[in-house]
């Protein structure tokens, strides 16, 4: 698996490398930026813009998120039991749509021994949020 650091090619380089601590840089320079994807390739992503980059400007590349990943190839894997802790989920407005990510890191949390509290009202409150700012411009 190639590993790249951003879905644009030479996204802010210059100035993420200037705030970065000195002891990754390193690192940080030896990962390809972007590298260009074969159509009916599979990117596995930890970001939310670069999920919907993918999604809207590479649509013959099937994306997926590190926790569905994760669930997918976990045969091996150690979970830590937090006992039951509990702990609120606030899922991200660039995801609100991406149900098996979702619901992902909600088995992955459960599968910690995490229970998980929703926040029911947010997506609502997001909704209603987006038809305001919509509204406006109609």
């Amino acid at each position: 698996m190639e590993i790249i650091r951003c879905c644009a090619e030479k996204y802010k380089v210059r100035q993420f490398e200037e705030v970065m601590a000195p002891s990754v840089c390193e690192q940080w320079k030896a990962t390809p930026h972007y590298i260009p994807f074969e159509p009916n390739t599979t990117m596995i992503s930890i970001c939310h813009n670069c999920t919907a980059v993918f999604q809207e400007s590479h649509p013959d590349i099937n994306v997926l998120s590190l926790w569905e990943f994760i669930l997918q190839h976990d045969a091996d894997f150690h979970y830590p039991d937090y006992g039951c802790e509990r702990m609120t989920i606030q899922d991200c407005w660039r995801q609100y749509d991406n149900q098996a990510e979702q619901a992902a890191v909600r088995e992955l949390l459960r599968r910690m021994n995490i229970e998980v509290v929703e926040m029911a009202e947010t997506l609502t409150i997001f909704l209603l949020l987006l038809a305001t700012v919509l509204f406006r411009y109609i």
